[in-house]
């Protein structure tokens, strides 16, 4: 089986350029990409800078090309060339990740010589990978065009002919500035030039064995495709329609080459009687009975030519009636090359509708994936939901219900049902199984984040309760015990009348608890004690200055003055 070419092109915007540039730069399975880093070292820069795409075009715009304008959508051109499996290690196809050197080292050469004929020095950057199932190759093309200055479109305000015309004419003989551009580009902005790039690719690679890939025709013979078979029976049907008016040209020419020669013996005929009518009239009656066996002689003959004639027409009749027959089989094989082709195009309507639902259904996977992330950031992933929850879908939630864990539908449950199943029940969602694959993982591993979340909620809950009860006995014994230093301090002040003496005690102690709570409970400790002190000193009879800050060093209230 001949190999087949593959070589898609698409026109890119910048962003598309940054994407591209990121996937060759990051070699790590993404999902959708099956790289296997440790073949990573194995990939190389054919064209532009070892640092990436995004490096290549800075030193491209740096030689002085033009950007392209702002309202260019998709000025760039982004290539993606390989072939089938079978080329690249034809004893085995299905060995992924493996390639014949020789085969490889050929397909290469052959690519890139097209590539580089083709664009010169708007291939800016190509990159072979061999890390992925299959070599392939990513290319960039920047089409450039020469931007020349617009011509004058009318004269200045007191700006005579002559220099109207000097001023266009110096317009006209500036040179162009490079630009890129792929709508002014001479060949790429024109319809169908993509194609044309492929054509000339399978022309390149075809002594390698490397086909052009197009689709076929279910009737088309072997080596054919659509397009050749139509063109190949429509040249044969031409050809039979040429020879069909040729042979109508020489019937025509016959039958008036024999109506001539009927009309020429008919005149000499009639010339023959008239001479022997004339004879008869000569002769006497002794030869009369010789010109009458002549007369019956004569209409014998004539009688014979007739039926020659009539059998001649009747041939010709035949023949007529077969060229028609021929002509009813060419517009039945015209008739059913019509049928072909809109059955053709029936087929091809639905493939484009199916692969539309699908990238539906994958946008809508991806949008419940992002609702499950979401559910289980905000801890209700793993909610339960009751038919009042949605009494708006009766149906909907019976299906869930009915295929979820124990009939306990949960909001995490709901977003992955959705994304992989038709909602009503009626079967699983049309995705292609890598996708459906990749999906269920998600979905698996956002359910264990999940998980983890809530596990992790409730160790911090617990451990801010023990906190919240270990400083609360604290803080109970740290204020009994300055209950009864206060009652001390009141009792020595009065009995030695020193209340400096008393404070200086107070604050003393005060020091000793606060530095001993932060030995034990840190900083984070102190200072939810201290606040909680605050908030019950505000209305404490004893407080004579303003409440506790929430800061390490306070200036008064219950955990003491400042330090001298």
């Amino acid at each position: 089986m001949a190999s087949k070419l593959v070589y898609n092109i698409e026109p890119a915007s910048p962003t598309m350029i940054s994407s591209l540039d990121r996937h060759c730069l990051h070699r790590v399975p993404d999902g959708s990409s099956n790289i296997v880093v440790t073949r990573t070292p194995l990939n190389k820069v054919l064209v532009g800078d070892e640092r990436g795409l995004m490096a290549s075009l800075r030193e491209f715009y740096a030689k002085g090309v033009k950007r392209p304008a702002k309202q260019s959508e998709r000025p760039y051109l982004r290539i993606v060339a390989s072939a089938s499996p079978a080329y690249f290690r034809p004893n085995d196809p299905a060995d992924v990740g493996t390639w014949d050197v020789d085969r490889l080292a050929a397909w290469i050469d052959a690519t890139m010589n097209q590539m580089k004929a083709e664009h010169g020095d708007d291939l800016v950057f190509a990159h072979l990978h061999l890390d992925e199932d299959t070599p392939h190759i990513h290319a960039v093309v920047a089409p450039t065009y020469t931007k020349k200055a617009r011509k004058p479109g009318r004269k200045k305000r007191g700006e005579t002919n002559a220099e109207f015309e000097a001023r266009k004419k110096a317009a006209q003989e500036l040179d162009g500035v490079r630009a890129v551009g792929r709508a002014s580009h001479p060949t790429l902005s024109k319809k169908g030039s993509f194609q044309r790039l492929r054509e000339r690719m399978a022309v390149a690679v075809d002594h390698l064995g490397i086909e052009y890939g197009e689709d076929r025709e279910i009737t088309a013979g072997p080596g054919l495709s659509t397009r050749q078979w139509v063109i190949q029976h429509a040249a044969e049907i031409r050809a039979r329609e040429a020879r069909v008016e040729q042979r109508e040209k020489e019937l025509e020419e016959q039958e008036r080459a024999h109506a001539t020669k009927v009309k020429q013996d008919s005149k000499k005929l009639l010339q023959e009687r008239i001479a022997l009518e004339a004879e008869q009239l000569a002769f006497d009656a002794e030869r009369q009975g010789y010109l009458e066996t002549e007369k019956e002689n004569l209409a014998i003959e004539k009688a014979q030519h007739a039926a020659e004639v009539e059998g001649e027409n009747e041939q010709i009749a035949y023949e007529w009636s077969l060229l028609e027959n021929e002509r009813s089989l060419h517009e039945a094989e015209r008739a059913d090359l019509e049928r072909q082709k809109q059955s053709f195009e029936i087929e091809k309507q639905a493939e484009a509708a199916s692969q539309a639902k699908t990238a539906e259904w994958i946008e809508r996977g991806v949008q419940n994936l992002q609702v499950a992330i979401d559910r289980a950031q905000a801890g209700t992933h793993d909610t339960e939901i009751s038919a009042t929850d949605m009494s708006d879908q009766p149906l909907k939630y019976e299906v869930l219900k009915n295929a979820a864990p124990d009939n306990r539908p949960t909001l995490g449950f709901r977003a992955r049902f959705w994304a992989l199943n038709f909602s009503d029940g009626s079967g699983p969602a049309p995705l292609p199984s890598k996708v459906r694959t990749s999906l269920t993982k998600a979905f698996d591993r956002v359910a264990a984040w999940a998980v983890e979340l809530r596990r992790s909620k409730l160790e911090t809950q617990q451990a801010v309760s023990a906190a919240q009860t270990r400083a609360g006995a604290i803080l109970a014994k740290a204020e009994a015990s300055a209950a009864e230093i206060m009652q001390e301090a009141r009792a020595r002040g009065n009995e030695r009348a020193s209340v400096d003496a008393g404070i200086r005690g107070y604050s003393s102690f005060v020091e000793l608890m606060k530095t001993k709570i932060r030995q034990v409970f840190g900083d984070e400790g102190y200072d939810r004690v201290a606040k909680e002190v605050n908030e019950e000193w505000v209305s404490h009879p004893d407080n004579l200055d303003r409440p506790l800050t929430h800061t390490p060093r306070v200036r008064s209230g219950p955990s003491g003055p400042p330090s001298p």
